[in-house]
């Protein structure tokens, strides 16, 4: 079973996308774990909030070079109001083809 990884970084809507996933019959986990970034088949970057703070909680939790391996993969990334300026920032600017 194909598995979206909805990220938890202490920012974000995250029951609220997990629920659009339900709801489109889309199997979907809220986790921090690099790990589970890392088994992902495609990863959701939700958000509200500052991109300073985003960032910081991105590095604390060593999610960032997860997120990198993954985009390299091909799998579908979708960033959601902060996740998208996460995603389109300088940290993954050379590694995501848009």
């Amino acid at each position: 079973m194909r598995r979206v990884v909805i990220l938890d970084f202490k920012l974000g809507n995250l029951h609220s996308v997990q629920r659009a996933c339900e709801v489109c019959n889309i199997p979907a986990i809220i986790s921090s774990k690099p790990s589970d970034v890392e088994k992902a088949d495609g990863l959701i970057i939700p958000g509200v909030g500052a991109y300073g703070e985003a960032m910081s909680n991105l590095q604390e939790l060593n999610l960032i070079e997860a997120i990198k391996d993954l985009s390299k993969t091909g799998k579908p990334l979708l960033g959601i109001c902060i996740g998208l300026q996460l995603l389109l920032s300088g940290v993954f600017q050379n590694t995501l083809c848009i």
